[in-house]
């Protein structure tokens, strides 16, 4: 089982287990080497992403800029990440609104700070599945 990881203050959780299990599910039971591989990928993925995310605000290369956010917002609603998915979110309303730089860095912040949140979390759980005894 996943333990459940919320956010300090209670609100929206930094991880939805249920978005796992769900993932799990598309999976026979026997295949977690296959979800645990799409973690993987999740998680190295997501980082490239939060670097390209990065560097493209540095250069305002909206267009890269965008394209990071919509894709780390969708991976990241697979794995249950909703914060990191709804920070994603609000920095594709803001490029698409004209992206004021102060707005934006800090969204950007955001986006880098809940990553590292959820990867520490998704990786626990990683550490937990692969030694977990198979019933």
């Amino acid at each position: 089982m996943v333990a459940s990881f919320s956010s300090q203050d209670g609100q929206v959780p930094i991880f939805d287990p249920d978005a796992l299990t769900a993932l799990i599910e598309m999976f026979d039971d026997d295949d977690m080497g296959a979800v645990i591989d799409l973690l993987d990928t999740f998680l190295a993925e997501s980082q490239k992403q939060v670097d390209s995310i990065r560097s493209s605000l540095t250069v305002s290369d909206m267009e890269t800029l965008y394209r990071m956010a919509h894709s780390l917002k969708a991976s990241s609603v697979i794995f249950g990440a909703k914060r990191l998915s709804d920070a994603c979110a609000q920095l594709e309303k803001a490029i698409r609104d004209g992206c004021r730089e102060e707005e934006c860095a800090k969204l950007m912040s955001m986006i880098v700070e809940e990553q590292q949140q959820v990867t520490h979390l998704l990786l626990a759980v990683r550490q937990e599945w692969t030694h977990t005894p198979k019933r």
